[in-house]
């Protein structure tokens, strides 16, 4: 079993197919209240529990750091040898022959490197989100890069 890795070395024979971006903020701006409200209560129960600066900064950091997906825009990149996302705190690679599984929805695609759905496939998988691209060309792409069966 093999994880979402790093991203290697570009090879010569690394040929972007599609690049995109996706800024989840700018395209959802109402789930923002969402995001000051959890900034709030994280500032108030630091208020109420142990009122110790670094405890605020850490725990800030550790709010910002979980919603970084949302907060700051991932960039997408569908080589001819795998998935890219780069977002400002994770960099995810999937070699398309390390691909077992491709699942379709709504927002995107997940890719996992695990045969059946399993819980490790957050840690593992790659998810493009479609964004302002289209879906049938991206899933096109996909099965074109990918040789396995599609749910």
């Amino acid at each position: 079993m093999s994880l979402a890795v790093r991203h290697p070395a570009a090879t010569a024979s690394d040929e972007t197919l599609l690049l995109w971006r996706v800024h989840r903020l700018r395209d959802h701006p109402e789930r923002l209240v969402l995001v000051v409200l959890g900034y709030v209560v994280t500032t108030l129960f630091w208020r109420l529990s142990l009122p110790h600066p670094l405890l605020l900064v850490s725990s800030l950091l550790i709010l910002t750091a979980s919603l970084s997906d949302y907060l700051f825009p991932i960039t997408y990149r569908l080589t001819t040898q795998g998935a890219h996302a780069d977002g400002i705190l994770t960099r995810f690679f999937l070699e398309w022959k390390e691909v077992k599984r491709a699942s379709y929805g709504q927002d995107g695609i997940f890719l996992s490197p695990l045969p059946r759905p399993s819980r490790l496939d957050h840690f593992r998988g790659v998810r493009l989100l479609y964004g302002k691209e289209s879906p049938d060309e991206l899933r096109m792409i996909v099965k074109r890069c990918w040789k396995g069966d599609a749910e």
